[in-house]
């Protein structure tokens, strides 16, 4: 199989520097030039199925590229949302004291919100699913930046942390896998 994962166009909040979460998140017009120019990169490409987050930012963006793929099955899911960040969501990231709730935010669960061993077994079970449904065939997922990392590292078999130093999803980027 091989797998596409894209990252959603820029948004408001992106913009504003908050912490999305599970918010649904609001395309920008640089957010839906940057989705349009992702279609383009993926015209070549025979996409038999396109999943996507269900939080709008995503979904907006799974549209814009489903527009040249309209051949291509279509789906939401709840397993390509981003980390639920709990008390975090919609408070702006610099007025936050990492420091402080560093151990929280990267291990524990949040308050309100998910740890990052729910968002990998969320990982875990969407990859699951596809190589079981689409073996020989090309998927696109559409999701979220911290998500992304976390799908990485199943998928490489690396830790997140690894992962993240590796470097992250700006918005509508794409990583391709082949997995077997």
């Amino acid at each position: 199989m091989k797998l596409i994962f894209a990252r959603h166009g820029e948004t408001v909040e992106n913009k504003k520097g908050l912490i999305q979460g599970w918010l649904p998140g609001r395309l920008t017009r640089k957010g839906k030039e940057q989705a349009k120019d992702l279609a383009k990169k993926l015209i070549r490409e025979d996409i038999d199925v396109i999943y996507t987050s269900d939080l709008d930012r995503a979904y907006d963006t799974a549209k814009i590229i489903y527009a040249s793929h309209e051949h291509s099955k279509f789906f939401k899911s709840k397993l390509l949302r981003e980390r639920n960040y709990g008390i975090f969501q919609g408070n702006p990231k610099h007025k936050i004291n990492w420091k402080k709730i560093d151990d929280e935010f990267y291990s524990e669960k949040i308050a309100k919100g998910e740890s990052i061993s729910q968002v990998r077994k969320r990982a875990e079970k969407f990859l699951n699913i596809l190589t079981k449904k689409h073996q020989d065939k090309t998927v696109l997922a559409v999701g979220h930046g911290f998500y992304g990392l976390v799908l990485n590292s199943v998928i490489k078999n690396i830790s997140l942390k690894e992962s993240i130093l590796k470097g992250e999803h700006k918005n509508a980027d794409m990583k391709v896998y082949l997995i077997e």
